[in-house]
């Protein structure tokens, strides 16, 4: 679903579709799923505050960048500062047009990237910015907290119920073809 949605939004010459997909490897990184959805577009993009570069050549620090200095206590200072950039990075790319923000494996996102997302739903009302985001199931959540207090900011959930074995096992079928005699596999669902 998240892969249409994103495939529908591009077609659309004024979305412009940020996406990332969180992993369980990267959950104590700091910014890492806000990282992938910009670190693309602004080494990309010309008409970016960071100059066409990369992040780290840019004129300015790419948000999520530690900052030289700061307050007496740097990472509430830095996490601020990060928070409210981030939130001017996105509206700068709603002036432009449309904004799809897509999360897959939301269960597996830093903390830093959950506030993020969370402040940022907590403003968008008023922008043209749709936020799109798949979640596991609950115990696969590294970071239940932050999932307790993201989710509920999204204005619409959609539940989807497992597959049976029979179902998966149909689905496999679709895919790869029929199991011959000569092959062995295990398929079921999880």
């Amino acid at each position: 679903m998240l892969r249409a949605a994103r495939a529908g939004a591009r077609e659309n010459a004024a979305t412009r579709v940020v996406s990332a997909s969180a992993d369980p490897l990267e959950c104590g990184l700091r910014h890492a799923v806000v990282r992938q959805l910009f670190e693309r577009l602004l080494a990309d993009g010309a008409d970016s505050p960071y100059g066409g570069r990369t992040p780290g050549s840019a004129r300015r620090p790419a948000p999520w960048a530690p900052q030289p200095s700061g307050p007496s206590d740097p990472m509430a200072g830095q996490d601020a500062a990060a928070l409210r950039d981030l939130y001017q990075l996105a509206t700068q790319l709603t002036a432009q047009g449309s904004l799809l923000v897509a999360v897959d494996d939301l269960q597996w996102s830093d903390t830093t990237s959950l506030r993020w997302l969370r402040h940022l739903l907590h403003r968008a009302d008023d922008l043209p910015l749709a936020d799109i985001a798949t979640l596991g199931p609950e115990d696969a959540r590294s970071n239940s907290a932050g999932i307790a207090a993201a989710v509920p900011l999204f204005q619409h959930r959609l539940t989807l119920g497992g597959l049976s074995d029979e179902a998966v096992g149909s689905l496999a079928e679709e895919v790869l073809g029929e199991v011959g005699a000569d092959q062995r596999g295990v398929v079921g669902a999880g």
